[in-house]
């Protein structure tokens, strides 16, 4: 510093210096580090770091571009860019971990594994080692560190403990392969998330899946369909590639080998694969094992190494695994052998009679220790009495010739619960020099179940062959019970079945055999009826033994209980619907099957279904007999099966000679190819609604429509049924030679002089007068509907387009009646412009008509066919009879439709009706004894009565009736017009059914009264059938109430 004296002259200058050598040095130092630092940063491949704590500036080296993929930046950027590099899963564990060192402790460095995510998407394993810089407070002010890539590493030592895990399990002697693959491949698929791995094994010459681990969870997979897809057509000796090689495939859906199995990829959520198979000791295909992968790409290096170890251990552990396997068997098949045979081997010393039996014996027949034969003289006493008399002289000449050594029998031999069993005897016969018995060593093998299959066989052939016969169901059922009652030595058996309303069980037939009782059926039927009950609520197999047990029935002749020892009770049930239940009567049951369960289950399920189809078919025989139509089964080569008795008195043919000719042989010649075209059973074309000439045996022809049903039965048979419309198709073809003579006349419309001209015979048609001169307007008025609007169009279109026309159109008449007319015209140009228009108009309103009538009709028909066959599925003409009312009015356009039934009254005997049904607004009504309409007296109604009685239809407007109780009940009801028509069961009045038309007095036409006419024939055919059913179920509940009144 300068030193100043008194006159402010410069005197002196101090100085004072410090020695900062060291300072300077330090900080050339420095940045000499910093510059290497940096240059080490930009050079070195290795993953190095440098944080600055407290601003989160962080410069990375270029070993994370090179070995990461990760994006190097400006250091303000690069913290957050390595942070979103962490796994997911780790991040939150390492920020959490390196802030607490950072700023919560005094390290001065860390040690971190976890994992990064590289720009290929793939994570590596990672271990970090990072230092600290702190000041003289602790606080940090730097941080360096760096990254290794462990992941070989990490993926070694994984791999290994997986397959050490999978090793050592496959030691435990109580380890299970299934569970032990599940598991090993659970761990690999951890190992490796992006893919999926299973094993399919070969089992039974394919192969089936046996571990997939991954695919378990997918409840809406169905992996069996893969399974099947994979072997379609490829048994393990085909030499397929995937099979014997390693298969790669790149992308599942455009590989033809996967082409079925795209949709099964799609729901696991893979694309490509890759099999290696896996072979036994062998040298065989042993397994496959398959890897899907998420995305269409080949396995990386470290999947390929992992999958390629996996085939090799895999190969080991499978192949020790069935070597085990094959060594149990072999022990097993040894320690069993003898336990599961069914030989009772025994070894009898012919001197001094004394047997030695093996365990078998005792095992097969049930018998203890001392309870075995001993003696020669006792072996009679173990046979059946029928077999033991049979084989007794057999024996002695076999014993005293010297030169027999070979003994081969089947018989019955006693077993310890008193029942038979079927055993085959083989044995051979010891002899010394001279011929003489020493010894004799054999076996007895039990063939029951072998003889019993038989015989199931040999009792289920003779059912059937009874319901093939053309008799009634009861005289086929005696005669099934009379087979059953001798094949089992039984005394007799009953066939109890369900009612139709399903409540009340009935006796339907019984056989007995000769020896036993008069009085027994009679006795026997109370019990019987209770447990055939309960046999069919319970709907199992029942045996009933010591019968006098529990019994409810006081006045029951005691012998009975020593006549019958046992009741079996086998439940006749159709797919789980009740049907019935066979009861058979045992004397003993050492004559019974040895599981009289087992054999007689079957035999019971056989017997409900034929007589379920028996019952439909003695039904359908008597709809098919009493139907007024033609019916008819056909076969399919087109001949006649069967026909009823309809069709034979319409043709003139005997059923025998129907059965000798073909559908087509009877058809007119004309009518031929028509027929081929629309109805053909080889080709499954049904006919509908057609209608043929058909010959009858006089040689005329008549007019038929025919209908035919699907194909039904294991013979291809069709139903057809016929309506005769000879008539119909005469009046049709007298109507069409009418038309021919119809008046046709002439009109023009002059465009250039706005006239209009009309012929005598159009003004005619019109029923305009032949002086008048009616304007263009005038003739569009008379035009109905929508017609008019037609004709008006057709005009425009044919001035301007030079259109022609051909309509027919329906007109008004003066009077305010309407008419059909044919109107057909051409324009005439004339330089380019339409100066007239030319027509001809025709009265064409009988034809139109009459194809209206016709139509109509033709529809009547399809209904009536309809109602035919509704009448035909059902068993209760009841449960059919809405529909069919539905259709009826649909067609002819009622409003309400009642059936009444005639009847007597039980105490005055005065003849009495009462309404049944009412149908109405699509609504049916079941009427009861309290109900309206009941138990009228038929003489309140003489004038309807008079006429039904005759079977004649009763037609009737209410405004025209002279005061009487009927026009008293129609105006009551609204009714302005009814037809009734008479209900005749075999020629008696059975009640009456009646069609209502509540809206106008109705002229009903001849084609509606034949339809109805038709409707009530096939409604009064359907409760004859059902009247039948019920006679049947009332002859049952008299004999039971004949035997009530007898106890």
């Amino acid at each position: 510093m300068v030193i100043l004296g008194t006159d402010g002259q410069a005197k002196e200058i101090q100085c004072n210096g410090t020695d900062i050598s060291e300072r300077i040095a330090f900080e050339e130092e420095l940045k000499k580090s910093n510059e290497r630092f940096e240059l080490v940063m930009q050079t070195d491949s290795g993953s190095i770091w440098d944080l600055d704590p407290v601003t989160e500036d962080m410069f990375l080296g270029e070993g994370f571009r090179k070995n990461f993929g990760i994006k190097i930046e400006e250091p303000s950027k690069n913290h957050g860019n390595f942070c979103d590099s962490i796994h997911p899963d780790d991040v939150k564990i390492y920020q959490n971990k390196v802030q607490y060192i950072i700023h919560n402790s005094l390290d001065k460095q860390w040690e971190s594994e976890y994992r990064l995510i590289k720009s290929n998407s793939e994570y590596a394993y990672v271990k970090e080692k990072a230092v600290i810089l702190r000041d003289n407070k602790g606080k940090a002010y730097r941080v360096v560190g760096a990254i290794k890539d462990i992941t070989l590493e990490y993926f070694y030592g994984e791999l290994e403990a997986i397959e050490k895990e999978f090793m050592e399990g496959s030691m435990n002697q109580d380890a299970k392969l299934a569970d032990l693959l599940l598991n090993y491949l659970s761990n690999l698929e951890i190992l490796f998330p992006s893919m999926k791995m299973a094993v399919f094994k070969v089992i039974g010459g394919k192969l089936q899946n046996f571990a997939t681990p991954s695919l378990l969870d997918l409840d809406d997979l169905d992996f069996k369909d893969f399974e099947l897809t994979l072997n379609d057509g490829i048994e393990i000796g085909n030499s397929f590639d995937f099979l014997k090689n390693e298969v790669f495939i790149s992308d599942i859906k455009q590989d033809k080998r996967w082409d079925k199995l795209v949709e099964f990829a799609n729901k696991i959520g893979v694309s490509s694969c890759c099999s290696l198979p896996i072979f036994n000791s062998d040298g065989k295909l042993d397994a496959l094992l398959i890897n899907f992968f998420e995305s269409a790409r080949k396995p990386r290096d470290l999947e390929s190494y992992a999958i390629q170890k996996s085939q090799r251990i895999l190969s080991i552990v499978l192949t020790k695994f069935q070597y085990l396997e094959n060594l149990h068997k072999s022990n097993e098949r040894f320690t069993y052998v003898n336990m599961a045979t069914n030989d009772a081997i025994f070894d009898w010393d012919y001197n001094l009679d004394e047997f030695h039996w093996g365990e078998g014996f005792y095992r097969i027949f049930g018998y203890k220790k001392g309870e075995e034969i001993n003696k020669i003289s006792e072996w009679a006493s173990f046979m059946h009495p029928a077999d033991s008399k049979v084989t007794d002289k057999v024996w002695d000449d076999f014993v005293n010739n010297p030169v027999e050594n070979s003994w081969h029998k089947e018989y019955r031999f006693l077993h310890k619960n008193g029942q038979f069993l079927h055993i085959e005897e083989i044995s051979y016969m010891i002899r010394d020099e001279s011929g003489r018995p020493l010894r004799m060593i054999g076996v007895l093998r039990d063939k029951s179940d072998e003889k019993e299959e038989f015989y199931l066989n040999e009792v289920q052939h003779e059912i059937t062959k009874n319901f093939k016969k053309e008799v009634e169901l009861k005289e086929i059922l005696h005669a099934v019970l009379k087979y059953l009652s001798a094949f089992s030595n039984l005394l007799g058996g009953e066939v109890w079945l369900l009612g139709k309303k399903g409540v009340e069980i009935n006796l339907l037939e019984g056989y007995w055999t000769d020896p036993s009782p008069k009085w027994l059926k009679d006795e026997v039927y109370g019990i019987g009826r209770d447990f055939a009950t309960q046999v069919l609520n319970s709907g199992t197999f029942t045996e009933k033994k010591n019968l006098s047990e529990g019994t409810r029935y006081e006045d029951i002749n005691p012998e009975l209980f020593t006549q019958v020892k046992s009741i079996l009770g086998i439940p006749l049930f159709q797919n789980n619907l009740k049907v019935g239940v066979m009861l058979l009567y045992a004397k003993e049951n050492i004559t019974l099957p040895k599981d009289c369960k087992l054999f007689f289950e079957p035999v019971g399920k056989l017997l409900a279904g034929e007589i379920k189809r028996k019952q439909q078919e003695e039904e359908m025989r008597l709809l098919f007999n009493s139907a007024p139509e033609l019916l008819s089964i056909i076969d399919p080569s087109g001949y006649f099966v069967k026909v009823n008795p309809s069709f034979c008195k319409v043709f003139g043919y005997c059923e025998e000679e129907m059965l000798t000719k073909k559908f087509e042989d009877l058809i007119h010649p004309e009518d031929k190819e028509l027929s081929i075209r629309k109805f053909s059973i080889s080709e499954g074309l049904l006919a509908k609604n057609l209608i043929i000439r058909y010959r009858t045996k006089a040689g005329l022809y008549r007019w038929i429509s025919w209908n035919s049903s699907d194909e039904f039965g294991e013979e291809g048979l069709v139903f057809s049924f016929g309506h005769d419309i000879t008539e119909m198709v005469a009046l049709q073809t007298t109507l069409d030679n009418a038309s021919k003579l119809s008046r046709l006349g002439s009109w023009e419309i002059d465009l250039e002089n706005d006239k209009l001209y009309l012929s005598a015979t159009t003004k005619e048609i019109y029923g305009l007068p032949l002086d008048s001169s009616p304007g263009f307007q005038e003739i569009i008025e008379r035009f109905l509907g929508d017609d008019k609007m037609l004709v008006e169009n057709a005009i425009d279109r044919a001035i301007n387009q030079g259109e022609p026309w051909d309509y027919q159109l329906l007109i008004s008449l003066p009077e305010g009646q309407e008419r059909w007319v044919r109107s057909i015209a051409q324009a005439e140009f004339s330089n380019d412009k339409c100066v007239r228009i030319l027509g001809s108009i025709q009265d064409i309103h009988k034809q139109k008509s009459n194809e209206i009538e016709l139509a109509k009709n033709n529809q009547l028909l399809e209904v009536i066919s309809k109602v035919i066959e509704k009448f035909l599925l059902v068993e209760n003409w009841k449960d059919a009879i809405e529909e069919v009312f539905l259709l009826t009015s649909k067609t002819v356009v009622l409003d309400r439709i009642y059936y009444f039934e005639n009847h007597v009254d039980a105490t005055t005997g005065t003849a009495l009706f009462s309404k049944k049904i009412d149908w109405y607004q699509e609504k049916t009504n079941n009427f009861k004894e309290n109900d309206v309409y009941q138990n009228i007296a038929l003489t309140d109604y003489p004038q309807m009565i008079s006429v039904l009685e005759k079977g004649k239809v009763f037609i009737a407007h209410a405004k025209e009736l002279s005061d009487c109780k009927l026009k008293s009940t129609l105006e009551e009801g609204g009714i302005f017009s009814t037809l009734i028509i008479p209900i005749m069961i075999n020629n008696n009045f059975y009640g009456f059914i009646g069609f209502d038309d509540c809206t106008s007095e109705r002229q009903w036409t001849d084609s509606e009264i034949s339809f109805l006419l038709t409707i009530t024939s096939n409604l009064s055919a359907a409760i004859q059938r059902s009247n039948s059913q019920l006679a049947l179920q009332n002859s049952s509940e008299e004999k039971k109430c004949h035997t009530r009144e007898h106890w």
